[in-house]
């Protein structure tokens, strides 16, 4: 059953405190056929898989990372999950149609993405967020979608000493063709790719007073 708002910000948007879930760990694996879907779907809309940073050990779902390189289209780092979709998320009434999602971030092209690199958190939190984003709605069981905003905490904490970004909004994936917005699974349900956009505190208020819409206005 999906879980009831407990607030409701200005703009109405319902609020929603998500308390750990006690459950056992699910070991599990990639499922091929959702993975392969995935990365054709990736390849005819942005480019080619670099990389893979493979999940060793998964938790309910198996989530590797794919990793497309800068190109004259798209000039910076494109990182997007890989396994979210392997479960519904668990969807209200009405928004059934949105249970299958995948997350994309986009990151300047100078941004260091060796192994090497993510032993400092400076380099690593944007792709840590990606992974605990993904796997939000099944630890919690709940979902995310586009409007959504994500603060780090409750107040919003910076990801890191380096940044003063707090949270992340859920948009659609505009700075691709609008094609990739959306690929159908193996099992013919729609996928939805969303566009995580990390945000300051003040805007993440900003959207909770006035609604998405104000914000992305803003933005523009």
């Amino acid at each position: 059953m999906s879980q009831e708002p407990d607030d409701y910000s200005q703009a109405g948007n319902p609020i929603y405190r998500h308390k750990a879930q006690e459950s056992e760990f699910e070991p599990t694996v990639g499922n091929e056929e959702i993975i392969e879907s995935i990365e054709r779907h990736v390849e005819s809309h942005i480019g080619r898989i670099e990389n893979v940073y493979h999940e060793l050990i998964s938790d309910k779902v198996h989530l590797d990372v794919l990793f497309c390189p800068p190109s004259e289209e798209f000039p910076f780092n494109t990182l997007i999950s890989c396994g979210m979709s392997s479960r519904p998320m668990n969807t209200p009434e009405g928004a059934e149609h949105l249970q299958y999602g995948e997350l994309v971030l986009a990151l300047p092209p100078d941004w260091p993405l060796s192994q090497e690199a993510f032993e400092e958190e400076k380099n690593y939190w944007p792709i840590r967020s990606l992974k605990a984003l993904a796997r939000f709605p099944h630890d919690y069981k709940t979902w995310i979608s586009f409007g959504h905003t994500i603060p780090n905490g409750d107040p919003p904490q910076p990801f890191d000493s380096s940044t003063k970004l707090s949270g992340w909004i859920l948009l659609n994936p505009f700075i691709f063709p609008e094609e990739f917005s959306e690929s159908t699974t193996p099992s013919g349900d729609k996928l939805h790719y969303y566009l995580m956009l990390p945000l300051y505190a003040e805007e993440m208020q900003y959207k909770l007073d006035y609604g998405t819409n104000a914000l992305t206005d803003k933005f523009a």
